[in-house]
């Protein structure tokens, strides 16, 4: 039997209270005020006020003025995202906190205007602006392990904002599809790119992206020549000549950043005139970063990661930490979760070269995201390397996993120093349950006692994160935690003694039905599919730890339950989901002793090209068992000799992602396997090795055992 962990994203949230180490910086004073009913405004006190990313709040004072630390590096971002907390009220102005920042911070006085949740200014146009334009970058999160283009839905954020706001969610949706058709109609390619992603034709947003950013593109080589032709003039003038200087950055595999320099020459009077230029020149490029990440953004939603990769590189090129250290490191964190999301998608060397491509991006970006300075952008960022570090962990055995699991471990466990219950909810939970798969992982590289701590820790990890993640508020991190959770306690009970297996199990059977109350067929087909097969695998280890009725009894639920997620995951429309499940229904059926069907069902699906070389060699196995039980020996030496070809034209790294623990509980519980069960244990154990001239090493000798068992 197989077992899957779900890995659930996290999104940078909006507020910490969490206070930042002594910094070079300045300090942006302004008010918060209180728009009551009638526009008649009043100072709003105890408010806290932060940056998002930055934390570092001030609690503002009687007049409701206050003042929070800008760092050196955030002064040269174009925006920064201010955010205000008061009771029951929200933010209204600057709309969605985003403002522009100012030259002088010293002489500028900002007024944040909070209004009550669901308030009429929060359906302004500008808004829903607002809105339409995050939508892009927060569905980044919807892209998962096993989903696929068409579960992506764009009005997913829309709907928790309008939750978050108090706003009446049939109103919101209402207006952002007003306001697409009408950014459909614009001449503006930005804007219909945003009408694309709404009509859910991600690769035709990428597509106007791409389009806007050509055209600035042909924007900034003007004004590179013109600075370049005022630079000339300037010389042959025989000027003094004053030096500024622009940026370019090329990406390779073997460096994160390559700099470029480009010196350009003015001569004093004409300095103004330079400046004016240089930040215009800025601004474009700017633009063109932001039109070039939205593609990729586009791509990525659609799972065109290659694609995607591509994009983020182009948009790289244009910026350094120099020059804009933040879009430098938020591109950073793109590249590293694009190369995380090819590397659990390809196969062989390329694995391990694109996860260690996206760890590097990572660790570049924490030159920009310290701790120290950007504390949530740096939580944010061990979560996304931890993950890198788990799923690297997956693909590998023995103490290199060990070893990156204990590292992505300590990288959760960094950022949940930083995401608390209190201060970020949300952010919390959601690394509450990457480190809980994470630690049930690791459960895998210890002794059976040492296996049962880390299990129970993951288990303590995901009841803990659903302290945040109820089913009434957040419906479907919820449900995906159950499904984590009943993951776990399976595994857990697989290696309990008999009384604890059996609580186990069940408390396992309970999480999974509790999922499938949100993952319903209507709703969630696919993650419904998944649960239900979930569920049939619990149920038929179940089935194999006890006897008589009750042993059949839920070997034929979990039959149920596999053939009831055949019903939406066919071969036609999920083919991956198809050909996960019917080997399971083969390896149920070899526990109800149906041997025929077993051998006619392993007949067919060992030509079919869905299902992968890890099953077939669980299904070669299966087949064994039944040519033995049917007195077919004569047959099964042909079978370990495919059985061994098979394995022989793998690549070096190969290794079974297979759970063969009821299997090998079927066999001792069966008396007919007596004479034969030493020798197919050892085959077991030889295709459960890592790589594959181990696995071949192995068979040999569990052949050699086996011929000396026939001749005897």
């Amino acid at each position: 039997m197989r077992n899957t962990f779900f890995l659930l994203g996290i999104s940078v949230l909006a507020t910490s209270v969490l206070l930042v180490g002594p910094s070079e910086g300045k300090s942006l004073k302004g008010q918060v005020l209180l728009v009551r009913d009638g526009g008649t405004k009043e100072p709003a006190s105890p408010a806290m006020v932060s940056i998002v990313g930055v934390g570092n709040p001030d609690v503002t004072k009687a007049d409701g003025g206050f003042g929070v630390f800008v760092p050196d590096i955030l002064q040269t971002a174009p925006t920064i995202i201010l955010h205000g907390k008061f009771r029951n009220w929200v933010l209204s102005d600057p709309v969605e906190g985003e403002f522009p920042m100012p030259e002088n911070l010293d002489q500028t006085f900002v007024k944040i205007l909070l209004v009550r949740k669901g308030a009429p200014e929060l359906q302004s146009p500008e808004h829903m602006s607002k809105v339409m334009e995050k939508t892009l970058e927060e569905s980044l999160t919807q892209v998962t392990q096993d989903g696929k283009a068409d579960d992506f839905d764009p009005y997913t954020f829309a709907r928790e904002w309008a939750r978050k706001n108090g706003v009446p969610e049939d109103i919101v949706l209402d207006r952002l599809r007003t306001l697409k058709n009408q950014y459909a109609q614009s001449d503006d390619p930005s804007k219909q790119g945003m009408a694309a992603i709404f009509n859910k034709r991600p690769d035709q947003a990428a597509g106007y992206f791409k389009q806007a950013a050509k055209e600035k593109e042909l924007t900034r080589d003007e004004l590179l020549q013109e600075i370049e032709r005022l630079k000339n003039k300037q010389s042959s003038q025989g000027n003094r000549p004053h030096s500024s200087t622009i940026y370019a950055v090329s990406w390779s595999k073997q460096t994160v950043g390559q700099i470029r320099k480009m010196s350009l020459d003015s001569e004093d009077g004409n300095e103004a005139q330079l400046n004016a230029l240089e930040q215009k020149l800025r601004r474009v490029t700017e633009d063109i970063v932001e039109d070039l990440r939205k593609a990729g953004n586009a791509l990525y939603t659609n799972y065109k990661f290659e694609q995607a990769l591509e994009t983020y590189e182009k948009a790289f090129t244009y910026v350094t930490q120099e020059s804009n250290p933040t879009a430098w490191a938020s591109l950073l964190i793109n590249l590293g979760n694009v190369n995380n999301q090819i590397a659990i998608r390809t196969e062989g060397e390329k694995i391990s070269a694109h996860l260690q491509r996206s760890i590097m991006a990572y660790q570049q970006a924490q030159k920009v995201y310290s701790r120290e300075t950007f504390p949530q952008h740096w939580a944010k960022t061990q979560v996304n390397m931890g993950n890198a570090l788990s799923d690297q962990a997956s693909r590998t055995r023995g103490a290199d996993s060990q070893h990156l699991l204990t590292e992505a471990i300590t990288a959760y466990r960094d950022a949940l120093e930083v995401f608390t219950p209190n201060t970020l909810p949300q952010a919390w939970a959601s690394t509450q349950v990457n480190m809980g798969t994470a630690l049930s992982l690791q459960a895998n590289h210890t002794t059976a006692t040492d296996s049962q701590r880390w299990l129970s820790e993951a288990i303590t990890a995901y009841r803990a994160a659903l302290k945040v993640f109820t089913r009434d508020t957040l419906p479907q991190d919820w449900a995906m935690t159950q499904m984590n959770l009943g993951n776990t306690l399976s595994i857990q009970g697989r290696h309990a003694t008999r009384v604890d297996s059996q609580r186990l199990l069940s408390e396992a059977v309970t999480a999974y039905r509790a999922a499938l109350e949100i993952y319903t067929r209507d709703t969630l087909p696919q993650h419904w599919a998944r649960t239900q097969m979930s569920l049939g695998l619990v149920l038929a280890e179940q089935g194999t730890r006890t006897t008589g009725g009750d042993s059949q009894r839920l070997l034929d639920k979990a039959m149920t339950a596999y053939h009831t997620a055949l019903e939406v995951s066919t071969r036609e429309r999920f083919p991956t989901y198809w050909a996960m499940i019917r080997p399971n229904i083969v390896e149920v059926q070899l526990f109800q002793q149906k041997w025929n069907l077993v051998k006619q069902e392993v007949a067919v699906l060992l030509s079919d090209p869905y299902i992968t070389n890890v099953s077939k060699v669980a299904l070669q196995i299966l087949l064994i068992l039944a040519l033995i039980e049917e007195g077919e020996n004569d047959k099964v030496p042909r079978v370990l000799e495919h059985l061994r070809t098979r394995i022989a034209s793998e690549h070096l790294g190969f290794f079974m992602t297979w759970d063969f623990d009821a299997i090998k509980q079927f066999l001792h519980s069966q008396a007919q396997f007596t004479s034969s069960r030493d020798w197919v244990l050892k085959l077991i154990h030889a295709v459960e090795r890592h790589g594959r001239e181990n696995i071949l090493e192995g068979l040999d000798s569990a052949m050699a055992q086996y011929s000396e068992t026939t001749q005897n």
